[in-house]
């Protein structure tokens, strides 16, 4: 597991990102082309 923003993924940081700008998962999921399940994770 990640500990710090540093160390995460590119992809990872666009999903932190998303949720920093309070994005809804359902949100989350269609800018990054992924299910709202995988976005709950």
């Amino acid at each position: 597991m990640p500990k710090s923003p540093a160390d995460l993924s590119p992809r990872e940081r666009e999903a932190l990102d998303a949720l920093l700008e309070n994005l809804s998962n359902k949100e989350i999921a269609s800018r990054l082309h992924i299910s709202e399940r995988t976005a709950k994770f």
